[in-house]
């Protein structure tokens, strides 16, 4: 079997974790797969304690991939559907990654296979790429 997943298989996992049939951890492990090989590098996922409520107002771990290449630090968001919330939120996430590590990220990208149009917008607004799976 190849390593290669199809991009249908990643589009039918995220449909399954919207709609609750399947888990989000599924297709996380499916559409990082996807994302690794497409940019060339390794995801990892930082986590850290953000006591302050920094990004959701309230205290609770921050997740977020990220990604050392040529000494630049890449954080990526992988979401089964990506809405303007969830663009706002890897913002604040982003920002609060810097703020503990005192690394700017150079890039930052949404991946996901259901992209709202406002999600779009504000991603651009906000110097975020967006990864489709069909781009």
């Amino acid at each position: 079997m190849s390593d290669e997943l199809p991009l249908f298989q990643v589009r039918g996992s995220a449909l399954d974790a919207i709609y609750g049939l399947g888990s989000e951890e599924v297709f996380e492990a499916e559409a990082r797969k996807v994302v690794e090989k497409k940019f060339g590098f390794k995801l990892e996922k930082w986590r850290e304690w953000d006591g302050e409520g920094y990004v959701f107002n309230i205290p609770r771990y921050i997740e977020v991939y990220a990604a050392a290449s040529e000494g630049k630090v890449v954080l990526m968001e992988i979401e089964p559907k990506a809405t303007i919330g969830v663009v706002y939120v890897f913002k604040k996430k982003a920002e609060f990654y810097e703020k503990k590590t005192g690394v700017k990220p150079s890039r930052l990208i949404v991946a996901s296979p259901f992209i709202d149009d406002d999600a779009r917008e504000l991603a651009s607004a906000l110097e975020i790429e967006i990864y489709d799976f069909y781009s």
